[in-house]
Order: C-alpha cells, then structure tokens, then sequence
C-alpha cells in the first residue's frame, strides 16, 4: 500500500498538544507505536515503566461525543514481580491470526509476548543472561525482532517461536554492555551502539539470514537425508549413519552465531553510545554528555553501506557528514527516532525539549530548525521519541511517568482536534 508524505505547514509544523502522567510515576524508557495499524484507524502505541506497561490511542480527528482526550489508556500490565523494571518495548504481529503483539524485555533478560488485545502473554523468549536494552522490528519481516543487552549481545528472534535464530557479538563483539541497536532498511545489517564507546555494523548475509528466512518458511529447509547407503546388520555403519543423520538434524535448530562485525570504529564518540540508526548508508549516533548527534558511514561516500565489506578485517574507516548540535544532552538512555519518510528527526534532552532537525533539506546547518518544550513545562528527562508509522505525529516519554503527544500539523490535517498553536522557537532564538 503507498503512502504519500505528509506536506509540512511551515518550517516548524510540530506542536506538543497534550502531556500526561502514568500512575506509576516512575522513569518511561521506551515506547512504540503498533506499526501493523492502517491510515484510516487510530493509531495506537505502548509505553514501558517500572514494571508497567500500558497502551494508548491517539486519535486523529475529535470524536463525535465531544470527547477531547488527546491521549487515552486503553490497557495496562503489571508485572507480578515488583522487582521487575522494562527497558525497551516493540510490536509484532502472528501471521496465523493477523493479531497483533507486544513485546516487551528489561531488568531481568527475558522478552515477553502479549496478545495486545487479550493481555494474554503468548510466550516468553529466553536467552539473553542480563538486561535487555531495546528491542527493534524487522523493518518488513513480520514476527522478526532484534534485542541487545547488557550480556554484550544481540539476538534475533522469530517472537512466534521460541529458540532465538541468530546471536551477534563475541571474540570481536562490543566489550561492554549494548545500549542501541537498528536495522538497516534492506535488513541485511544491523548497527549497535555501546557502553564501550565503540559502534559496530553486523551483516547477516549468508546463514543468518538463511535462518530468518527458514523460521518464516520463505526458503525450504535444507535436504538431511544421509548420502551414505549400509546394509542392514552392519552396526557400526548404521550408528555413524544415525550420528550423521542427528547432527544435520541438530543443525537445523542450532542458532547462527556471528562473531566478527563488518565494520566498527571507537573513534567517533568518548562516552557511552546510547542512541543509533541507520538511514540508507548513513549512521546517525549519540553519546553521552556529547552536545551532538553525528551523521556519517563507514568507509567512504562512494561506497555501500558496509564499507569495503573486508571478510578478514572489519572496515574502520569513517566518513563524516555533518554534526547536529544538541544542547543539554547530559544524562544517558535517551533515544532519537527519524520519521518514516526520513524528513525529520526528532530528539529530547534533560530539560524537557524537543530539538527536530531536517535532516533532508537541511542537514548541513548543524542546528535545529525547531525547538519546543514537552511535558508541560515540567523538568525532566525526554528518554524516547517515537513516530506514528505514517508520520502524521510523535510521542515523546520521559522521566517521572511523563508523555507528550506531538502533532505534526500538514497541508491535508485540516479536520485534526483544533489546538491554539504556541510560539514556536528555532535553534538560534
């Protein structure tokens, strides 16, 4: 189905047009919205808290009842175990019953999968030996999800089954915990981004993405019937035929590791990395108490996405765009999201702000086009900002159980909720 781009009112089209906070009063960390949702149904997206989770709608147009709720819960979860604290929160879908489902991991490992609808939780993944970070879905492979931890690994995972398919990290992995992850838009690569400072790109060409594919059906399953022929009484023939047989057999539902990243660089950033994506062959990353937000790629310009792609030596080149300036960027796990028509980029800081940059038009610059306040005003942390799948507005989540919606006000949102526009301010004011 094609979507067209929203056409932006102006060159400061985002308004915060509503804040609320969560019963729990703890920090948000994470939030996303349900990227299975058409155009013409209300968006829906979920928060991650302490050791809540909750689910909102955010309508586009006022209701017909007069109702002006901006913001509205629609359902939450409480972890049983008071102990419990969730990170990082992401959306799914069951290819059998087209429901969709939420995913959700933290403190201690483990990766939940709800029934969105029913509350009802379908599975939990195991793998992972310490906290998980973020989670992030394949950007067109339904079921497929990427988590990364504090275990200095990332892991693959079909949510509708229960083995993970693909490991990432080890000899020449990240060599402290991971904060951030993101696919590429192939989904051929994913980055990640660390405690170490350092910032790799995986490839999961070959095997890792033959398994992928496998746990979908789209490829058939390897032949593992033996190639050896025995007659029957010879014993010793026949037990090294069934050894053969179970091995091939075991290898099908052994997991892929990959060890050796195609390229890293540790050059670019002197704190904790806790924020990066990719946008075609460009990295956008973050680091703590850095008052910025680099753009640039591994290799050279004139190059893929992976540099020169060396099969012995991950590729350390890096090639720099330009540099964002970003004030206030004080505390860590606080993340940026790009829009899906990848016009803006939307990104908080410790007091509150939304800093929006035009990474299209106007990347060059170095400052934010736009720059407005979230939460009411109050002092917090923005620790997320996540765009609705088509682009029309955002959610911005933060410290001490705070949100915010952000409207994107376009040519063709004429009939949206009428909000008195504020006095916007750019970088410069």
């Amino acid at each position: 189905m094609e979507i067209n781009e929203p056409k932006d009112l102006g060159v400061h089209p985002f308004d915060c047009t509503s804040t609320l906070r969560e019963s729990h009063r703890q920090n948000i960390y994470g939030a996303a919205f349900n990227q299975y949702r058409l155009p013409e149904e209300t968006p829906i997206f979920a928060t991650v808290g302490s050791n809540w989770v909750s689910v909102y709608e955010v309508p586009l147009v006022e209701e017909q009842n007069g109702n002006k709720n901006l913001i509205k819960l629609i359902a939450s979860y409480k972890d049983g175990n008071d102990d419990e604290a969730y990170y990082a929160v992401c959306w799914a879908i069951d290819p059998q019953t087209i429901k969709s489902l939420l995913c959700f991991g933290g403190k201690f490992g483990f990766i939940r999968v709800v029934d969105a609808t029913s509350g009802q939780m379908i599975r939990m993944l195991s793998g992972h030996g310490q906290a998980v970070n973020e989670l992030r879905a394949h950007p067109s492979k339904d079921g497929i999800v990427a988590s990364c931890s504090v275990d200095l690994t990332v892991i693959i995972w079909n949510v509708n089954q229960s083995n993970y398919l693909v490991r990432l990290g080890g000899f020449r992995g990240h060599r402290n915990q991971l904060l951030s992850l993101d696919w590429s838009e192939c989904g051929n690569y994913i980055v990640t981004g660390s405690m170490d400072h350092s910032i790799k790109l995986w490839s999961l060409k070959g095997k890792p993405g033959q398994k992928i594919d496998q746990s979908l059906g789209i490829v058939e399953e390897p032949n593992t019937e033996s190639k050896y022929s025995v007659q029957t009484g010879d014993e010793f023939a026949l037990a090294f035929v069934r050894h053969v047989s179970a091995k091939k057999e075991s290898s099908k539902t052994q997991p892929a590791m990959v060890q050796h990243p195609c390229c890293t660089t540790n050059e670019l950033h002197t704190n904790y990395v806790d924020c990066v994506r990719l946008c075609g062959p460009f990295v956008f990353s973050k680091a703590v108490s850095q008052n910025c937000i680099y753009v640039w790629k591994f290799g050279k310009f004139e190059e893929k996405i992976a540099g020169l792609d060396h099969l012995v030596k991950p590729d350390s080149l890096v090639s720099m765009l330009s540099s964002l300036r970003l004030d206030n960027n004080v505390n860590w796990f606080a993340k940026f999201e790009l829009d899906p028509f990848k016009k803006w980029l939307l990104c908080g800081n410790n007091s509150s702000a939304i800093y929006a940059y035009n990474i299209r038009d106007k990347i060059m610059e170095g400052k934010a086009q736009q720059v407005l306040k979230v939460f009411d005003g109050a002092d917090a942390q923005v620790r997320q900002v996540c765009f609705e799948p088509y682009g029309r507005l955002a959610m911005a989540v933060g410290d001490r159980g705070l949100l915010s919606r952000i409207d994107r006000w376009t040519e063709d949102r004429s009939t949206t909720i009428p909000i008195k526009r504020k006095r916007l301010a750019s970088q410069d004011e």
